[in-house]
Parts: structure tokens; sequence; C-alpha cells
């Protein structure tokens, strides 16, 4: 009697012993489907301009030729090399790394972090000429930067687009104040700012320091 009692404990336990084993693989053979669709996407190509709706945040991209949406509403975002940045710092044609999770659609990706390749970790400075001052003072928007702006013409990255916000200042020139509306085509300055090199936009800029005076004819 007492040996087929301890024979069913013994069955009893083993039988406990195996169903845990399968729930143990099921739980990790379900995790790992799922670690299946936790990707990191490169080379995303930011196709049209983010947008923001109800506080959802989403981003049309392509990678390798296929279109998706990136919701971007919970991500992380930075510039190269992990420096801080705010969504609204994404343009169209902008560079992205993604680490996100596909959709069962295949169709959006929901971010955890977003890395924006193509915006320079920090402000620099940015020497050149102005060329195109139409919008400055002048309170007309240009649909395509919805600041005001000017185009540089720098030695080592070409033309470039300068926003401007009210927050610019413009230091003075000899001695003398200087104001945003004191710019001219031709004049020599520098910028501080932040460099956007797929849209060549320098953005964010904290100040202006004209360099030399141009040609007003």
């Amino acid at each position: 009697m007492k040996k087929s009692l301890k024979f069913a404990m013994i069955m009893v336990l083993a039988s406990f012993f195996v169903a845990a084993l399968a729930v143990s693989a099921d739980a990790k053979k379900g995790g790992n489907n799922n670690a299946q669709h936790r990707k990191i996407y490169n080379e995303a190509i930011v196709t049209s301009t983010p947008t923001v709706d109800g506080g959802t945040k989403t981003i049309p991209v392509t990678i390798k030729n296929t279109s998706y949406t990136i919701d971007a509403t919970n991500a992380k975002i930075v510039r190269r090399y992990n420096a801080t940045a705010e969504f609204s710092e994404i343009m169209q044609n902008d560079k992205l790394k993604i680490w996100g999770t596909l959709s069962a659609d295949g169709k959006t990706i929901t971010a955890t972090k977003i890395r924006d390749n193509s915006i320079q970790k920090l402000g620099a400075s940015f020497h050149g000429i102005i060329t195109d001052i139409t919008y400055i003072g002048t309170g007309t928007t240009d649909p395509t930067y919805p600041y005001q702006h000017f185009s540089l013409h720098t030695r080592n990255r070409g033309d470039q687009i300068v926003k401007v916000t009210n927050n610019t200042v413009v230091k003075k020139y000899r001695g003398v104040a200087k104001t945003i509306t004191d710019l001219q085509n031709s004049y020599d300055v520098t910028v501080k700012g932040i460099w956007n090199r797929a849209n060549n936009v320098i953005y964010g800029v904290s100040w202006i320091k004209i360099r030399k005076l141009g040609s007003t004819s």
C-alpha cells in the first residue's frame, strides 16, 4: 500500500514537471516570435513632412523601395551620435535609423527610437555670403520653409537655407547694434545653428555676425 502511494505521488510530481517544461517552451517560443518583429530599420528615407494629429506622430518613409508609416508617438528622437532631438526637427528627405515593431499587415512600424542621421549632433558656425534675403523682415512665409529665412553661399558646404526666428540675435557690427532687418544680399556673415545635410538647411540659428558689408546696389 505504501509503495503504491509513493509511486502515485512520484507520477503526479512527474506530470507537473513535464507540464511546466511544456509551458516554459511555449513561452520561450512565443517570446522569440515577438522578438522577430522587433527590428532595426536602416536607410529609411522620409518621403513627406511628418505630421501630428491628435497627439499621434507619424512619419511616411520608404525602406528599400517599400513604403511604411512610422508611428513615432512614443519614440525617443535623437540626432547623429545620439544627441537629443525633437520630432519637429525631422524633415522630408531625411535619412533615419529606426528601432521598432512591424505591424501584422506589414504597413506600420511602431518606433521606440528614431535616429535622424541627417542632422548634425550640435550647433556649429557657418560662414558665407547672403544671396537671397527675400523673406527677411517681410512677414511673408515661404510654404517650403515655415520660418523667415535667407540663402547663404558657403565655401565648404555650398548653398544653404538659413532659418531665423524671433530669438535669433544679430551681433553688433563695429560697435553698432544690428537687427535681422539690417541684413542684405551680398553681406559676408557667420551664422550659428544646426545643420540638416539632407536638405541643406541651417536651423535653430542662435546668432548671426556680420563680417563685412556687401554691395547694396
